[in-house]
């Protein structure tokens, strides 16, 4: 019950986003609140262990379909549309990236720092455990890689078209907020 009831502004986004959502899923509105606040104070709080470590996070969010897994990032994103974060629900949620690169350029264009909406995350984990050449597996080491260079320089792809340019990340920060079926999630 703490963490329903979570104090301050993570907790009073929670209860927001719980209270306009279609089924009583406060562990959802938290996990999501979760990942704003994440988004929100990533680049702005550290560790300070040596080196920065931060706050990037990969949060799933399982459930049955029809439970609404998605209804409180839907929520979130009408708050955002009200707020003053630079291009609005754009500048915190990053597209879908169509492959590693896309990524990091997603990354890239909104300053280094985003919340990526990972819908079917269990059908991801699948084909990064089962395929060896996978879309999805790319996807993943690219996320380990952004994750390990949180606190320095992430060096973007280099490509043989001299027209497309490395995109660095300095301090990259990349919060995830994936959903999926508890079936799918364990399989």
């Amino acid at each position: 019950d703490y963490l329903v009831d979570a104090p301050g502004l993570f907790g009073k986004l929670a209860r927001y986003l719980a209270a306009f959502s279609k089924y009583n899923q406060p562990e959802i509105a938290l996990a999501t609140s979760m990942a704003f606040m994440s988004y929100l104070f990533g680049r702005r709080t550290h560790i300070a262990n040596g080196e920065k470590t931060y706050s990037d996070m990969f949060i799933c969010i399982v459930a049955n379909t029809g439970t609404g897994k998605t209804t409180a990032r839907r929520v979130l994103e009408d708050v955002i549309a009200c707020t003053k974060i630079p291009s609005g629900v754009r500048g915190a949620f990053m597209g879908t990236p169509a492959s590693d690169a896309g990524l990091g350029s997603g990354l890239a264009r909104g300053g280094g720092h985003h919340i990526m909406d990972w819908d079917e995350a269990g059908q991801a984990f699948t084909a990064i455990t089962t395929s060896t050449a996978s879309y999805h597996k790319q996807m993943f080491t690219k996320v380990m890689k952004i994750r390990n260079d949180s606190g320095g320089l992430h060096r973007g792809n280099e490509y043989a078209d001299d027209d497309k340019e490395r995109r660095d990340i300095k301090e990259p920060h990349l919060t995830i907020l994936g959903a999926s079926t508890p079936s799918r999630f364990y399989e």
